[in-house]
């Protein structure tokens, strides 16, 4: 024995015969009922096959289904099915789902009964747009270049990258400093992101070189060759040439002298039974780059080794010291340049080079000529400074708040180099962090009440000299009118008017 609740019929089959009945009107009663059949044929006989019994109804089920779709009808979430027995209560959800905004539901109420039929909810859901911004920045002048501005659905590829761009600016001579957007481009989010890629115009730095020499000629009374001439070690001057490879303006350093400005003495070499008229060829001081070549003649007319150690401020040019030292050929010359050098290290010098032998060297016949060069150490700091925007809200009337105030900060920043010998400090320009100028802020509506400034405007040029700033907007409250008038209606005049106002 079979019972469908959706037709509310009932099936008995008996070996290979089957009875149906419509039994909707015993239905929620609890009326006897009992089943019988009235004739047959074949093999089942004409007698009172059945007996009363007791029926059990199971009540019939319903179901739900919610669907979570965008505005396409394109499914963005499982979809979520419930069940339950007809007539009883069956409530949805909505869901928050990433990167969409919840905007209506169509088809079945969000909540309501079960019935016999499928029901289905549709929640619609609207894409949310995402923005991206890349700035590209002249480290070398502060000044922008160009701005990307990027806007798609949320979640979606923005289809760009930094790459070619960079290109461009480094095909002009510029130098890639920094770039934060990520290399195999963003997706776009619910918050705007923002990128930056600093390059620098990029310098080429060369150098021109100049050469002075000097050179002794040792000769007999007679005008013969008494030796061979001495040729000093040519000092040597470099100015750098730096062009920029963007604007292609070359600027042109001091001349410098790479090993010193100055030839040392010469002594006369030793001839045997000869005595020169020049026991040595002083020291030539003042050696510029312009200086020309130097040329002197000892003469013999019928004998000791020197060193020279030059201390240089390659900072200034300047010889700090010079150590001259003499003795017997193949003598020690029980020297080193460690004490000296820290000595000058202890005062905030840098060693830059030396030439002259860690373990010291001997005296030979011919002068010889040591530079140990030195620079001015630099310390680099930062110094920052902020400049604040603070907008009050408040009624005229009694100055209470009438909005929570508005605060916006610009920071600056500036490097600090400190001369370790001489203490002297150098300031960079002050350069504004991130902008200069505090954008326009439209004034809070409240209802009831008028400001006296519907928004206070952009304000540009801000630098780290500008002191913070502070804006009231005041609320006055908004003024209604009453008429009140008297008329006599047998002659129709006006008796009286009565004018109000709050």
């Amino acid at each position: 024995m079979t019972y469908i609740g959706a037709t509310k019929t009932m099936s008995i089959t008996y070996g290979t015969q089957s009875w149906t009945q419509d039994v909707s009107a015993f239905v929620g009663t609890n009326q006897a009922m009992s089943f019988s059949i009235a004739a047959s044929t074949g093999a089942n006989m004409n007698l009172q096959q059945l007996r009363n019994v007791e029926f059990t109804y199971t009540v019939a089920q319903g179901s739900v289904v919610a669907n979570y779709v965008d505005d396409q009808g394109n499914t963005i979430a499982p979809s979520v099915t419930t069940s339950g027995d007809i007539t009883t209560a069956y409530t949805t959800e909505q869901k928050n789902i990433p990167g969409y905004t919840y905007q209506s539901s169509n088809g079945a109420a969000q909540a309501g009964n079960y019935t016999v039929n499928e029901q289905t909810v549709n929640y619609v859901y609207t894409r949310n747009q995402g923005t991206i911004d890349v700035t590209y920045i002249d480290q070398t002048t502060g000044q922008v270049l160009t701005k990307k501005d990027l806007s798609d659905g949320t979640n979606d590829p923005a289809n760009y990258t930094t790459g070619a761009d960079i290109k461009s600016y480094t095909d002009k001579g510029y130098e890639l400093v920094s770039d934060d957007y990520p290399s195999q481009g963003a997706v776009f989010t619910d918050t705007p992101q923002h990128y930056v890629v600093y390059l620098i115009q990029k310098s080429v730095v060369s150098s021109e070189q100049k050469q002075v020499n000097e050179t002794i000629h040792y000769v007999y009374e007679d005008g013969t060759k008494a030796a061979e001439d001495y040729k000093a070690t040519p000092l040597n001057f470099t100015r750098t040439v730096t062009t920029n490879q963007v604007t292609g303006e070359k600027i042109y350093g001091e001349w410098q002298a790479e090993n010193g400005n100055s030839f040392a003495k010469v002594v006369s070499p030793v001839i045997k039974g000869e005595t020169p008229d020049q026991a040595q060829i002083d020291e030539v001081m003042g050696v510029t780059a312009d200086t020309t070549d130097i040329e002197k003649k000892v003469i013999y007319k019928r004998n000791q080794g020197t060193i020279d150690v030059t201390y240089i401020d390659e900072t200034t040019g300047q010889v700090l010291t010079k150590k001259d030292l003499s003795g017997g050929t193949d003598d020690p010359s029980n020297y080193t340049t460690a004490d000296d050098i820290k000595s000058y290290t202890d005062k905030g010098y840098e060693l830059v080079s030396s030439d002259y032998p860690d373990g010291g060297t001997i005296f030979t016949d011919e002068a010889q000529h040591y530079t140990v060069k030195l620079k001015h150490g630099i310390i680099n700091e930062t110094d920052k400074k902020a400049v604040n925007q603070v907008i009050h809200y408040v009624y005229k009337d009694t100055g209470d708040k009438a909005a929570e105030d508005h605060t916006a900060t610009l920071g600056f920043s500036r490097t600090i180099s400190t001369d370790k010998v001489t203490k002297e400090k150098t300031y960079s320009d002050w350069a504004a962090d991130n902008a200069d100028s505090f954008s326009e802020v439209v004034s809070p509506v409240l209802k009831g009440y008028t400001a006296d400034q519907l928004k206070v405007s952009e304000m540009t040029g801000i630098t780290s000299d500008t002191a913070d700033i502070s804006v009231t907007v005041s609320y006055t409250r908004n003024q209604g009118t009453i008429d009140v008038t008297y008329i006599d209606e047998t002659t129709g005049k006006v008796l009286s008017t009565k004018d109000l106002s709050g």
